[in-house]
């Protein structure tokens, strides 16, 4: 069941990786790079290596990955929520906006990315 978690958050974080590259640079540059953000964060967070430096390597793509992640899923979901944000010609969003529709889309562009990747190195972890 841990492992169907992972996969379904990480299909969240992939989606909003495809959206938000996909409008620009097109379907196949957004598959590419929403499969490559999440098979980087989770496939590293993993990574059993021996050595020092290829550990700190290894942490510094997960973290990367997750923030990569974590910020396409809130421009996606801010986007969706509060589209004059993207509108120059339309006013900055209201403080109750930013609370009633911005809060919750930042929570969730950065939940799914979190527990992704702490699903992924619990399940690592049981397995080494």
């Amino acid at each position: 069941m841990l492992l169907v978690a992972v996969l379904c958050l990480a299909a969240v974080g992939a989606h909003g990786g495809y959206l938000f590259y996909a409008g620009a640079r097109g379907p196949w540059v957004g598959g590419a790079a929403a499969i490559g953000i999440e098979a980087l964060y989770l496939g590293a967070a993993g990574a059993a290596v021996r050595y020092l430096h290829q550990q700190i390597i290894a942490w510094c793509l997960v973290l990367i990955g997750t923030c990569v992640s974590a910020f396409f899923g809130v421009m996606v979901s801010l986007r969706h929520e509060l589209p004059a944000l993207f509108d120059p010609t339309q006013p900055w969003p209201s403080d109750r906006a930013w609370i009633v529709a911005g809060m919750p889309a930042i929570i969730e562009g950065i939940l799914p990315s979190l527990c992704s990747l702490l699903l992924s190195v619990l399940l690592h972890s049981m397995v080494f």
